[in-house]
Protein backbone atom coordinates (compact mmCIF):
# COMPACT_ATOMS: atom_id res chain seq x y z
CA UNK A 1 0.00 0.00 0.00
CA UNK A 2 1.45 3.37 -0.98
CA UNK A 3 1.82 6.38 1.27
CA UNK A 4 -0.61 8.32 -0.92
CA UNK A 5 -3.22 5.57 -0.54
CA UNK A 6 -2.88 5.57 3.24
CA UNK A 7 -3.04 9.37 3.39
CA UNK A 8 -6.16 9.38 1.20
CA UNK A 9 -7.77 6.72 3.40
CA UNK A 10 -7.06 8.79 6.51
CA UNK A 11 -8.53 11.89 4.82
CA UNK A 12 -11.65 9.86 3.99
CA UNK A 13 -11.87 8.71 7.60
CA UNK A 14 -11.63 12.30 8.83
CA UNK A 15 -14.40 13.35 6.41
CA UNK A 16 -16.58 10.51 7.69
CA UNK A 17 -15.93 11.58 11.29
CA UNK A 18 -16.94 15.17 10.48
CA UNK A 19 -20.13 14.02 8.75
CA UNK A 20 -21.09 11.69 11.60
CA UNK A 21 -20.44 14.26 14.33
CA UNK A 22 -22.42 16.88 12.41
CA UNK A 23 -25.27 14.46 11.81
CA UNK A 24 -25.39 13.51 15.49
CA UNK A 25 -25.41 17.17 16.56
CA UNK A 26 -28.25 18.01 14.15
CA UNK A 27 -30.23 14.97 15.25
CA UNK A 28 -29.78 15.85 18.92
CA UNK A 29 -30.74 19.50 18.33
CA UNK A 30 -33.82 18.50 16.33
CA UNK A 31 -34.98 16.08 19.02
CA UNK A 32 -34.82 19.00 21.48
CA UNK A 33 -32.26 17.31 23.72
CA UNK A 34 -30.27 20.53 23.41
CA UNK A 35 -31.54 24.03 22.70
CA UNK A 36 -30.01 25.57 19.61
CA UNK A 37 -31.62 27.84 17.07
CA UNK A 38 -30.71 27.29 13.42
CA UNK A 39 -28.09 30.06 13.36
CA UNK A 40 -26.32 28.73 16.47
CA UNK A 41 -26.53 25.19 15.13
CA UNK A 42 -24.79 26.26 11.92
CA UNK A 43 -22.09 28.06 13.91
CA UNK A 44 -21.51 24.97 16.05
CA UNK A 45 -21.34 22.70 12.99
CA UNK A 46 -18.82 25.08 11.41
CA UNK A 47 -16.61 25.04 14.51
CA UNK A 48 -16.73 21.24 14.65
CA UNK A 49 -15.84 20.94 10.96
CA UNK A 50 -12.97 23.42 11.20
CA UNK A 51 -11.65 21.81 14.40
CA UNK A 52 -11.53 18.32 12.92
CA UNK A 53 -9.92 19.66 9.73
CA UNK A 54 -7.34 21.52 11.80
CA UNK A 55 -6.55 18.40 13.83
CA UNK A 56 -6.06 16.44 10.61
CA UNK A 57 -3.77 19.10 9.16
CA UNK A 58 -1.70 19.27 12.34
CA UNK A 59 -1.34 15.50 12.62
CA UNK A 60 -0.89 14.34 9.03
CA UNK A 61 2.82 15.18 8.98
CA UNK A 62 3.42 12.84 11.91
CA UNK A 63 1.46 10.10 10.18
CA UNK A 64 3.43 10.59 6.97
CA UNK A 65 6.70 10.50 8.94
CA UNK A 66 5.74 7.17 10.49
CA UNK A 67 4.74 5.82 7.09
CA UNK A 68 8.07 6.90 5.62
CA UNK A 69 9.98 5.22 8.44
CA UNK A 70 8.03 2.00 8.04
CA UNK A 71 8.81 1.88 4.31
CA UNK A 72 12.57 2.10 4.88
Amino acid sequence: MSRATVTASIANLVDFIKQKVSSNIVETARSKNISLNDADLQKLLSVVDMSVSQAFTLSIEDIERVLNESIK
